[in-house]
């Protein structure tokens, strides 16, 4: 999914805006023009929008533009996980509909969270939220919807160049939960411990980390009993996959994350 910064919005782009109980609801400057009737017509849906957490409103204004409407419920209760769910829930909403929307930034912006920190959420959580398993259905006729693009206004031009990274990283940390989700979602008796196996070793030629896969007769020689135990439960030959990445300078203390699983 492509994600760029922008100033004003144009086309058949959703803007979406956040609405706090007893805000306002709209800013109509996030696009280039608009008409006397798209302003009187704001104003008269003001009454309409409650601002209640979760709600979610599609507004179509005289000229054709849209705006979506996404309660965040009260200013003081507002936080991380709320904003994490109303990205989440404004993503979900116009999924298959449309197929780009707009975040007003500063409308999400968060008590002490910095503004590259506050794109990087929703740029990753946008990610997660546009994701679909579909691997064994049968595809629509027109193909599957899809979120194609998410843009982000409302920005300083300090917050715009340092945003562009924020933005970045999110968008790679919410395509890798999805891939992990897209094996996750493979039935058992197909994601096999070596069909797994090799996936990670591809992973690793890809994205230089190295892999080591142990067999059986090795994980013996080493005394695995526990997952060898587990293992016994299926026809299947059991796999141990250790992936090691060293991102640093071997002059520098590292900072050392550990992770497991077993399936």
């Amino acid at each position: 999914m492509k994600h760029r910064i922008v100033q004003s919005i144009e086309g058949k782009t959703v803007a979406v805006h956040g609405v706090f109980e007893g805000g306002d609801l709209l800013k109509l400057d996030s696009f280039k023009k608009v008409s006397v009737q798209d302003l009187a017509y704001a104003k008269l849906m003001k009454k309409e929008i409650k601002g209640k957490f979760g709600e979610v409103t599609l507004i179509v204004l005289p000229s054709g533009k849209k705006i979506l409407s996404v309660g965040l419920g009260e200013k003081k209760a507002w936080n991380q996980r709320l904003l994490v769910k109303a990205v989440r829930k404004a993503t979900s909403a116009m999924k298959g509909a449309h197929d780009s929307i707009a975040f007003s930034v500063p409308d999400f912006s968060l008590p002490h969270v910095m503004t590259p920190r506050l794109l990087e959420l929703i740029a990753q959580n946008a990610e997660m939220a546009a994701y679909d398993f579909h691997a064994y259905k049968e595809p629509p006729k027109n193909g599957w919807p899809e979120m194609k693009e998410v843009a982000y206004f409302g920005l300083t031009p300090g917050d715009r160049v340092k945003g562009a990274r924020a933005i970045e990283t999110g968008r790679i940390i919410g395509e890798a939960v999805n891939h992990a989700r897209e094996l996750g979602n493979i039935p058992g008796g197909l994601m096999t411990p070596q069909t797994r196996s090799q996936k990670a070793v591809q992973e690793g030629k890809a994205f230089g980390f190295s892999v080591t896969v142990l067999g059986e007769a090795k994980m013996k020689a080493l005394k695995m009993g526990a997952i060898l135990g587990v293992s016994r439960g299926s026809t299947e030959e059991a796999q141990f996959v250790v992936m090691e990445w060293n991102g640093s300078s071997a002059k520098r203390k590292p900072i050392v994350f550990v992770g497991k699983g077993i399936t």
